[in-house]
């Protein structure tokens, strides 16, 4: 099956659809990623059931994202389209690609009306490419 950009953005919904009610972590260097929970199983069934979904994103990203001048930074039109689609594009390096995961908006609304939440659900960072050259 030959994967599209369109299904990238799809699979990044789905993303965001599980892991908005995650809370912000940090790891040992103070950077906090889906990839990280999700492999570290810190997250009991959550880590789980975001695993599948964001191998899957990987693996679209690594075959439809295109790069400027073979190793510059992401294609500006790809940027944008993340951009549109709600996934803020923190890094768009030839070395790593890094989209912000927000929570849904039913996700915020639910934690503030919630008396016995203690967190908002925070924006997470979701690493979609590295070049390990």
């Amino acid at each position: 099956m030959i994967s599209t950009f369109n299904d990238l953005i799809k699979t990044l919904v789905e993303i965001r659809e599980k892991a908005s009610d995650v809370q912000a972590w940090d790891d040992n260097h103070g950077e906090a990623t889906l990839n990280g929970f999700a492999d570290s199983g810190q997250g009991g069934r959550r880590s789980d059931d975001l695993q599948a979904p964001i191998s899957r994103a990987v693996a679209i990203a690594s075959s439809v994202l295109t790069f400027n001048q073979d190793e510059g930074p992401l294609d500006k039109q790809q940027a944008m389209a993340l951009e549109e689609a709600g996934f803020r594009v923190l890094d768009r390096g030839f070395e790593n690609v890094v989209v912000e995961i927000r929570p849904t908006e039913a996700a915020l609304k639910a934690a503030e009306s919630d008396e016995d939440c203690d967190h908002i659900p925070s924006p997470m960072e979701l690493k979609l490419f590295e070049n390990s050259q």
